[in-house]
């Protein structure tokens, strides 16, 4: 009987040593194995990449590769470049499909020289912005944006035309440049 009650009080205490009560904190099924981490950083260069991505998205769907020494006027969505967030109106009415204007005026001397261009660009909050950019390399060549310079400053807010700027005055403006290295790496600066 005495054997019995051992053998008994022996797979007991086995039973709770294996279980999650026991377990370290990192074993496979704990909590702590089965969270997800999560980077998050607020600061000033999450607001300078995500400006190249909409610049980036903004140049992309302007087609200047293929409507170089031209001027042409593109329409784009700035929901889908990042620029603005989506709304919903109350009748379920998404401002992803109201597209904001931007003239283009490109230029450029031959297939291997860089695409030289002008803009005018008509955003959703009323504002209109002027700028000068350099293509030198498309995303294929330069993943993920490509080779390229942007020089940009608010002209005006588009209901009170009273308001205009010079880029010297300009409430808003902005450098963007980004090359691509030699060892794949890319290099953002603005």
């Amino acid at each position: 009987m005495k054997i019995y009650r051992s053998i008994k009080l022996g797979l007991s205490i086995l039973a709770v040593s294996a279980s999650p009560l026991f377990a370290d904190f990192d074993d496979n099924g704990t909590d702590y194995s089965k969270a997800i981490t999560e980077k998050w950083s607020e600061d000033r260069t999450n607001d300078y990449v995500q400006m190249a991505s909409s610049f980036a998205c903004i140049i992309n769907n302007s087609r200047p590769d293929v409507l170089f020494n031209n001027s042409y006027e593109s329409l784009i969505s700035e929901v889908d470049c990042g620029l603005e967030d989506e709304e919903i109106n109350d009748s379920g009415v998404s401002n992803r499909g109201y597209l904001s204007s931007s003239i283009m005026k490109t230029s450029r001397a031959s297939n291997t020289s860089p695409q030289e261009g002008s803009f005018w660009f008509n955003a959703q909050r009323n504002q209109k912005y002027i700028g000068d950019m350099v293509i030198k390399k498309s995303p294929t060549d330069v993943p993920p944006y490509g080779e390229w310079q942007m020089t940009y400053y608010m002209n005006a807010f588009a209901p009170d035309t009273s308001d205009v700027f010079t880029q010297a005055d300009a409430p808003s403006k902005g450098y963007v440049k980004i090359t691509g290295l030699e060892n794949a790496n890319v290099t953002i600066e603005t």
